[in-house]
């Protein structure tokens, strides 16, 4: 790729909106008893006080312990004039021993299963994968909450698997995963159905045994 230039309009916010609106299919046919919602389903960018206001409402409503945020973000390094050296997938949560650790190694795992070939940039300076920071959506939010870099849109190869079908294919599957896999170790009741046509776990991945044993008619209670 020789000009960053048709790259870098498709900027993270509007890369990862595109992202986003296809978790909406994913995860609602994925498990009906996992209620979905994007924090900023709007067309234009929300400030994180409001991105936090809504999170927290619902964590309100809910029970922090039934919700959990993933805040969904392409990285770069570079002002956008010249292509970067630096690759790879990354994790945070906020500082700390936090419910988001745990949420975090679900997402790192399923990143490990979609991503094959790509850097899983990792820190383990306390004891887990992922890497902490004050973000503000992540330290003010009252529920399990991690924020993902999938790859760097000013890396030219990693940019090209971002446009690509499959690179798409595999962020949004990737999440699906995490989320699943979490959800499934918090809550044993989770039942996935209406899934067969839509998604398939990665082979090897926590949640490959619990998908194939709840598809199973027997298994399938009434939706929630």
């Amino acid at each position: 790729m020789e000009n960053i230039d048709q790259f870098w309009e498709d900027d993270d916010g509007e890369r990862m909106r595109k992202a986003s609106n296809a978790y909406d299919d994913s995860i609602l046919t994925l498990a009906d008893a996992i209620r979905f919602a994007l924090v900023t389903p709007d067309e234009y960018d929300v400030s994180l006080r409001a991105r936090t206001k809504r999170v927290n409402a619902w964590c309100r409503q809910l029970g922090k312990r039934n919700v959990c945020l993933v805040s969904i973000h392409t990285n770069a390094v570079g002002n956008g004039k010249q292509w970067m050296n630096v690759r790879g997938w990354t994790c945070y949560t906020s500082k700390g021993q936090t419910a988001g650790d745990q949420l975090a190694d679900c997402l790192y795992h399923a990143a490990a299963l979609w991503l094959p070939g790509h850097k899983l940039r990792k820190d383990y300076s306390d004891g887990d994968p992922d890497w902490e920071s004050d973000f503000y959506i992540l330290k003010n939010t009252l529920c399990a909450a991690a924020l993902t870099e999938n790859l760097f849109h000013d890396n030219s190869d990693d940019c090209l698997f971002l446009e690509s079908d499959e690179g798409r294919r595999a962020i949004v599957a990737l999440h699906v995963e995490g989320i699943v896999n979490y959800v499934l170790g918090a809550t044993d009741d989770v039942i996935l159905s209406n899934a067969k046509d839509l998604y398939q776990p990665a082979e090897g991945s926590p949640s490959s045994r619990h998908f194939h044993q709840f598809l199973q008619p027997e298994n399938q209670p009434d939706v929630l």
